[in-house]
């Protein structure tokens, strides 16, 4: 669907690295998080270049208010730069995070990652999908069964590391913006916890990438799966995991 986004990802990924050899300026949004002219530039080009789908286009950058976008039955949900703390700390686990929205759940989402030259993307019904250095490879997270449990950098917590514990992690692992999903997506991690506020833009393209490998991502509170172009745009705490392990067994 829309190979064309694919591209754009690209795009936005070489507008990004453009900025981080130079990046000096950084401001802060009104809830006191940083932004910086590579995430503003790269929420434009997006914008812009989706707009051949015909499909509206929610940005954390560029919010649009709910009483405009609560008709919409279609769109793109864009975080142009995810770990914008990673990107300033240069640490390179930032991402451009593309997601089609259709009824309330994410159908396609792209995760670049530009700095490590990785690619991953998937579509409901086709699979998820995983592009490096080394060549492109389909994910599949039911064949792995990894004891890692991995959790924000800038938000690791007391609370995560009891939850891994509890269920069976042998160790923890902090990574950065939705590479988080990426990493279950390939079998690498087991389980991602978030137990602080997160935005729709933060997991939309990671949701339907780890669905389509073969695993999954609860609410804390429901146990059901996070819907999307919700009036309150807060996820609210969740669990994500690999196909290998059954959500109902887990010590919540």
């Amino acid at each position: 669907m829309f190979p064309r986004s694919l591209e754009i990802a690209r795009m936005a990924g070489d507008l990004i690295l453009a900025h981080y050899q130079k990046e000096t300026s950084v401001s802060l949004k009104s809830d006191g998080s940083p932004v910086t002219a590579a995430d503003q530039e790269s929420s434009d080009l997006i914008a812009r270049e989706l707009a051949f789908t015909g499909f509206p286009v929610l940005s954390e950058e560029a919010e649009v208010e709910y009483s405009i976008r609560k008709n919409w039955t279609t769109f793109w949900l864009v975080d142009p730069l995810d770990g914008t703390k990673e990107y300033i700390n240069r640490t390179g686990e930032f991402t451009v995070n593309i997601a089609l929205i259709e009824n309330g759940l994410p159908v396609f989402g792209i995760v670049h990652a530009p700095a490590l030259e990785l690619l991953a993307w998937a579509e409901r019904g086709k699979g998820a999908f995983l592009e490096t250095a080394e060549g492109t490879r389909r994910l599949d997270c039911r064949k792995t069964d990894s004891r890692v449990g991995v959790h924000s950098r800038t938000h690791r917590s007391k609370q995560c590391v009891e939850f891994f514990q509890r269920n069976g992690m042998e160790r923890d692992e902090t990574v950065g913006s939705a590479l988080k999903f990426v990493r279950i997506a390939e079998g690498k991690a087991g389980l991602y916890a978030r137990f602080v506020g997160s935005k729709e833009w933060d997991t939309a393209a990671g949701q339907i990438l780890l669905q389509e490998a073969g695993g999954w991502i609860l609410r804390h509170a429901s146990k059901t799966a996070p819907t999307y172009n919700k009036e309150d745009l807060e996820n609210g705490d969740f669990i994500a995991g690999s196909g290998t392990l059954d959500p109902r067994s887990l010590d919540w």
